[in-house]
């Protein structure tokens, strides 16, 4: 079976999904490993050393020279002993033959490195139904679309495994003229249900994660309360609205709820798009917007916010009070209160682009309140927002909080306000991070130069001016950072 990889953000924590930029960028890995070799190489030159017997069986010769079995091999690129010499599988013989007698779990010869699969076998499944191309080895899933490529019977990703998800696990619900519904379906594909929330008694008290998932809304004029419900997932692949309510649109409170929301509009409720009291709530690749007040508001909730766009409603984006958050991957625009307030929460902000957002209001991009432990901000664009006279448009501090590789700009200010302290971060006005080391403001250089999708233009002083330790590994978009990462959310792409 013929299996193509499309690597999307992972997401939880590699996802991701999520922007309008993409980056050329250097493995530091590699890096690595070629100085390492470049070592070993000065030792095989020694011709002497490489005709003595008695250091043939020395790892670090045998690794670019002499061996005398393929233990004897490290060198992923030279990995079995082929008449006396390490060598690349596909040299001589039959390189499948070699790598099964080298290692039984890496059988397979792919462009001379010995591998867990390839592309054209059929070898992943369970919980690493992927097969990785550059790692040559089995992975988890990062997309809805990878599961499509490897043949599931559901092409849904389950994020919680990394398998996808098993069709014993599905209900289904299809309100289109040809899904063929029924209020009193069975939720199979060949009777599903026509509304969410006539498939929710089939999933409520499960002890494990049940997906609900939905083609087409019969009609998308309806709030859901998910109070109650237990671990659930609720995924579409056609963004299907869920919207029009006169309170919230999606309403959470059960203390031992476990809420997975993927790839829905959700729109236009008079009060809250998301509304979470209790338990936990992962939002996913949704949109939420045109919201009479908050976009998402969580309270004694733990909330996971990856990938989602969060845009124009009428109070905050975001507002999150008294229990750890995680806000991946988010663009958060043209809200009118502001765009994340956090309140008395552990957090991890990472790689958000957040801009637009604010007006005659107490701060603009982020509120960053009381924190009781861990507070980590980085490798977020805050840029363009709006406040009232004297308050922050992009970052505001209430106690003390460290922003780092990140860029804070904007036509107005003060930027930063209160006990914020910046570090290898552009700020675009030349106060509130004098403590800091390694930042860039007007004084260095007028502008961060980005183009309109917030990503980086060549020439950017934020380029290759971030600091390595603590970046994140992925960038917006899902690309893979370099040794020198960018500041912001986006690494340069030429």
């Amino acid at each position: 079976m013929k299996i193509k990889i499309a690597l999307g953000l992972g997401f939880l924590g590699v996802l991701v999904a999520l922007g309008a930029s993409a980056c050329d960028t250097k493995d530091s890995g590699a890096g690595a490993d070629a100085n390492g070799l470049g070592a070993d190489a000065g030792d095989a030159t020694d011709v002497g050393d490489a005709g003595d017997v008695g250091d043939a069986g020395d790892a670090g010769d045998a690794e670019v020279g002499g061996c005398t079995d393929h233990g004897d091999c490290s060198d992923p690129e030279a990995p079995v002993c082929v008449d006396g010499n390490c060598a690349a599988c596909d040299g001589e013989g039959d390189g499948d033959v070699l790598c099964a007698d080298k290692d039984p779990g890496r059988p397979w010869c792919e462009a001379g490195r010995c591998v867990e699969c390839t592309v054209a076998e059929d070898d992943c499944s369970g919980t690493t139904p992927v097969c990785d191309p550059v790692a040559g080895s089995c992975r988890g899933c990062v997309s809805h679309h990878e599961c499509d490529e490897v043949g599931s019977a559901t092409g849904v990703c389950d994020w919680d495994t990394g398998g996808c998800v098993d069709p014993a696990d599905m209900v289904y619900v299809d309100g289109s003229a040809t899904g063929n519904c029924s209020t009193i379906g069975t939720g199979l594909t060949s009777a599903p249900f026509c509304e969410i929330f006539e498939a929710l008694p089939t999933v409520m008290g499960s002890a494990t994660r049940k997906t609900v998932f939905v083609t087409t809304m019969g009609a998308p004029y309806i709030s859901l309360e998910l109070t109650g419900i237990g671990v659930l997932r609720l995924v579409t692949r056609t963004a299907a609205e869920i919207g029009y309510s006169t309170g919230n649109i999606i309403g959470i409170g059960g203390s031992t709820d476990e809420i997975l929301v993927d790839g829905f509009e959700i729109h236009s409720a008079s009060a809250q798009g998301v509304s979470c009291g209790g338990g936990a709530v992962t939002l996913l690749n949704n949109t939420i917007r045109n919201n009479g007040n908050v976009g998402v508001a969580t309270l004694a909730c733990q909330v996971t916010l990856i990938g989602n766009l969060i845009h124009s409603n009428a109070g905050v984006g975001v507002t999150i009070t008294g229990e750890p958050a995680i806000l991946e991957n988010n663009e958060i625009h043209s809200n009118g209160r502001g765009g994340v307030h956090l309140y008395d929460s552990n957090f991890t902000a990472i790689n958000n682009v957040v801009y637009g957002n604010g007006g005659s209001t107490l701060f603009g991009g982020f509120h960053l309140a009381y924190t009781p432990g861990v507070a980590v901000f980085h490798s977020n664009t805050v840029v363009d927002n709006f406040a009232m006279s004297g308050a922050a448009t992009g970052v505001k501090c209430d106690q003390p909080h460290d922003l780092v590789n990140s860029i804070v700009d904007g036509a107005t200010g003060p930027l930063l306000s209160g006990d914020c302290t910046a570090y290898f971060s552009y700020i675009g006005d030349e106060s509130g991070h004098a403590d800091g080391t390694g930042n860039i403001d007007t004084s260095v250089f007028p502008s961060p130069m980005l183009n309109i999708s917030h990503s980086l233009q060549a020439g950017s002083p934020c380029i290759d001016s971030g600091d390595p330790v603590g970046a994140p590994a992925y960038d917006f978009d899902g690309d893979p950072r370099d040794a020198a990462p960018d500041m912001g959310a986006y690494e340069y792409a030429p």
